[in-house]
């Protein structure tokens, strides 16, 4: 599937349910400069061994001279709390806000990033995409995988995960609409 992004418009995107359909040499020009863990073999062997509770959507982004230019991993997973000190404070939340979402402490997630390792793992950019335009792009991306609903579970949650600014004083505006998007339940 190819369509543009709404705030990077010279940008397109192919979106695959799984990365035997991604083009492997597109996904390799950009993963070059990126993380081990979104190389096409690591993310492969991943994809090929996860229970079927786990859900994935690869995508590589185009220029307008159709050269690739970023590449992003998404995931729909159940978070579940096993015991932690929060799980009884998250079940007296959903009771307040009428929701049952805590009552088994998980929640369906539709994850931008890596979700199997800590750390900017879940998307690249080649040099000339700034940090804004990468983050603007995935969010963008992440709020149309949830409004297009290409997943048999609906997510009942929307998470951007480990985007790491290339230095501290970065300050970085969200996409406007993620706030309400990811504060939904």
């Amino acid at each position: 599937m190819l369509f543009s992004c709404d705030r990077v418009p010279d940008l397109r995107l192919s979106l695959n349910e799984s990365l035997h359909m991604v083009h492997r040499e597109d996904w390799n020009t950009v993963a070059r400069g990126a993380s081990v863990y979104l190389q096409y073999d690591h993310l492969l062997a991943l994809e090929d061994r996860m229970d079927a509770g786990t859900e994935f959507r690869y995508v590589i982004y185009y220029s307008k001279e159709n050269r690739p230019v970023g590449i992003a991993c998404f995931q729909v997973v159940d978070l579940e709390d096993r015991g932690s000190t929060y799980g009884d404070k998250l079940c007296r939340l959903g009771k307040r806000v009428g929701s049952h979402l805590f009552e088994d402490r998980r929640v369906r997630c539709l994850v931008a990033g890596n979700v199997f390792h800590a750390g900017d793992h879940g998307s690249h950019f080649v040099d000339g995409i700034s940090m804004e335009q990468r983050i603007a792009t995935v969010a963008d991306t992440l709020l149309r995988l949830e409004k297009g609903d290409p997943f048999p579970t609906k997510a009942s949650a929307l998470v951007i995960k480990d985007i790491v600014p290339p230095s501290s004083n970065t300050t970085l505006q969200a996409h406007p609409k993620a706030t309400t998007s990811c504060a939904r339940m």
